[in-house]
């Protein structure tokens, strides 16, 4: 469904323009690209432990994978060599973790857990060449969805698994640097921030509530220039 919105953001775009082109510059500054990215969580380890000791446990676990690995697809034009715009999608992958509380007088839990996130994109971008390479930063909104899932594998319980949903758009910055294999082939690799994305909040165990996080991306790309 995030593909199919995608597609139609990009015909969107392209149409606005296309009609407006003239047809031997109808390509001209357009790109089409993918990417591969190491996306940083923020780390809910200790506030899940802060959690637990608060409620009178004596002994606890809690462990997490920081970071996720994600990929996109993106495409957009340079209008000229200082100003642009893109769109896009990234799978931000997903991070997991797990805790675990015993006490004698309360009895013992255990549960694993992950968090995943999608979003849509649209930026505008700012650059400075060198030469055929290019520095470049962007700036614009994302549309993001993500997703909790809570696994109870207490022994003796039935297993069973929560999940839990968050939808909200915010502010993407970031910027990088691009590098030219051929005229119509080029590389790049940059720094993102999506400011304020919702997870439900489980480092307090209110999974019902969202909270807001930042989330990091670094990624390594390759482009198609028309």
């Amino acid at each position: 469904m995030k593909k199919q919105k995608l597609i139609r953001v990009l015909s969107v775009a392209l149409a606005s323009i296309l009609p407006m082109t003239p047809s031997s510059a109808v390509a001209e500054g357009f790109f089409i690209g993918a990417e591969g990215s190491l996306v940083v969580y923020p780390n809910w380890a200790k506030e899940i432990k802060d959690t637990i000791v608060s409620w009178g446990y004596t002994s606890y676990t809690s462990t997490q994978l920081a970071a996720g690995i994600g990929a996109g697809i993106h495409g957009g034009q340079w209008v000229n060599d200082n100003f642009g715009w893109e769109v896009g999608y990234s799978d931000l992958g997903e991070t997991t973790g797990d805790f675990s509380a015993y006490d004698f007088a309360m009895g013992n839990f255990s549960y694993d857990w992950n968090a995943s996130a999608s979003a849509l994109h649209a930026l505008v971008l700012g650059g400075i060449k060198f030469g055929r390479n290019k520095v470049f930063g962007k700036i614009g909104l994302y549309q993001a969805s993500t997703k909790v899932e809570l696994v109870d594998t207490t022994p003796g319980a039935p297993g069973s698994t929560r999940v839990y949903s968050n939808k909200n758009s915010g502010l993407q910055i970031g910027g990088g640097y691009v590098f030219s294999f051929t005229s119509h082939l080029s590389g790049s690799v940059g720094l993102s921030i999506l400011s304020g994305v919702k997870f439900a909040d489980l480092p307090t165990a209110n999974m019902n509530k969202a909270r807001s996080e930042n989330l990091t991306k670094l990624a390594v790309g390759l482009d198609y220039m028309f």
